[in-house]
């Protein structure tokens, strides 16, 4: 029973953190409430929201394209 505690200790942190991310689906006002400060740029095509972040390694702007205005 203590090491099921324990994996449900680590586990939590865990899965709260992978909700707070983007998701393939969501609208673009979904995005922008996760991340509040994210840069927004529209034109005729779509929105496009960026933000600097440290991804799979990487540094460097990453962006999120929307069809739709919003």
């Amino acid at each position: 029973m203590k090491h099921l505690w324990t994996i449900l200790f680590f586990a939590f942190p865990l899965t709260h953190f992978a909700q707070e991310k983007a998701k393939i689906g969501m609208t673009a006002d979904e995005v922008k409430k996760i991340y509040p400060d994210i840069k927004t740029d529209a034109n005729e095509n779509g929105t496009t929201l960026s933000r600097p972040a440290k991804l799979y390694g990487l540094d460097g702007e990453w962006g999120y394209r929307f069809k739709e205005k919003g």
